[in-house]
């Protein structure tokens, strides 16, 4: 079985263009929310691309879905250096999204197309000999996606592979949470102490895996990490949130896999979106798996909920955290046991002393995912 890595990535959120703008914009602190329209004069914060507030704040019809999801995918795959030659020489890409073309059919013209009408556009506008792979299970898409394409790497079948994760402003995922009441009023505070739900955000991201990392890889900005282990447990006895046994089982798995004992986690990266529950349930969880709670960081505060493409973007941006020592900004109070664990700008990680890192994805329909990674030197 070849081992896989992770060797390139790219990100286009509310943050900004790429990775070293994301950097740059948590340093600086300078995105926020823009509030879009409910019915009964109602409003909601939410993370919003460059061009997302004309879709969002004057009619999804004022803004063409389709042009600008493509200009995003477009850019954050030539910010994985090497992923678009590969692509189109027939490396396999597998994307991951939660609304896939719903943006594009709120504008009335694609009513009726297949939900996977928008990879198959892509394909041909990046010139992709093949069809891509899609792949939806909410809010874990791109980890699966990216399971789907180790398997196939590691078995031999593949070299290389892209994975896309692509959530854009659409009505339907704004008042689905709302009519839940999932949403928050003002901000997203995860693992805060009076958080009131989640943020929802808009993001493009891709990663370039691989069975042979190239001596470029190493000398990139993010290194190169090793796929260590994932596991996917599904339990729907609750279907908006999490199952604390089942995440403690999906942790326990993947630790199995990769050989490593809980206590040699460095790093843990959270769902944690603001949920009042849900935050609280996944944090128990991993009390039970770790006797000692390793550092934690949750990215939603930064990029709000990004939905099917979180799993990839808060890889991405985790990455390029790690290599820039840049944490996000943390103005709110957090649960008082949680002070001393929370990575953030106040508390920042020193890269160099983190070596594996725990990533924990869990989605609607109750999916729980956990992804190992450990840096890889050369």
């Amino acid at each position: 079985m070849n081992d896989v890595f992770i060797c390139g990535a790219g990100l286009r959120s509310c943050l900004g263009d790429g990775l070293a703008a994301s950097v740059l914009a948590i340093a600086h602190k300078v995105a926020e929310p823009h509030r879009v329209g409910l019915p009964d004069d109602q409003s909601r914060p939410y993370y919003l691309m460059a061009g997302g507030v004309a879709a969002a704040l004057n009619g999804i019809g004022d803004s063409d879905w389709r042009a600008r999801a493509m200009d995003a995918v477009h850019a954050v795959i030539g910010e994985c250096q090497g992923a678009r030659s590969s692509a189109a020489e027939g490396g396999a890409v597998f994307i991951g999204s939660s609304s896939f073309d719903r943006g594009g059919a709120c504008q009335g013209s694609d009513q009726g197309l297949p939900l996977c009408d928008f990879a198959h556009r892509l394909a041909r506008a990046e010139g992709w000999s093949e069809r891509p792979v899609v792949v939806n299970t909410a809010c874990t898409s791109a980890f699966n996606a990216l399971h789907l394409a180790r398997c196939q790497i590691a078995a031999g079948q593949l070299s290389e592979a892209l994975i896309v994760g692509v959530e854009t402003f659409n009505p339907f995922a704004l008042y689905g949470f709302e009519s839940m009441q999932l949403l928050a009023p003002e901000r997203s505070e995860p693992l805060g102490k009076a958080r009131q739900g989640m943020v929802l955000g808009e993001a493009v991201a891709a990663l370039r895996v691989t069975s042979k990392p190239s001596d470029a890889d190493f000398e990139r900005a993010l290194g190169v990490w090793r796929v260590l282990a994932y596991a996917n447990l599904v339990d729907g006895t609750n279907p908006t949130g999490a199952t604390e046994g089942t995440l403690v089982e999906a942790c326990q798995s993947a630790l199995r896999e990769s050989g490593l004992q809980a206590s040699e986690i460095d790093l843990v990266k959270l769902q944690a979106a603001g949920s009042p529950v849900n935050d609280a349930v996944e944090i128990s969880a991993l009390r039970r798996v770790f006797e000692c709670l390793p550092p934690c960081v949750s990215l939603k505060s930064v990029l709000g909920h990004t939905l099917g493409a979180s799993c990839a973007a808060e890889t991405a941006l985790l990455l390029a955290c790690l290599e820039s020592g840049v944490w996000p900004q943390l103005d709110y109070v957090l649960e008082p046991d949680l002070a001393g664990v929370v990575v953030s700008s106040s508390r920042p990680l020193i890269a160099d002393g983190v070596q594996t890192v725990l990533l924990v994805g869990l989605g609607f329909g109750g999916g729980h995912s956990v992804l190992i990674l450990k840096r890889h030197l050369p």
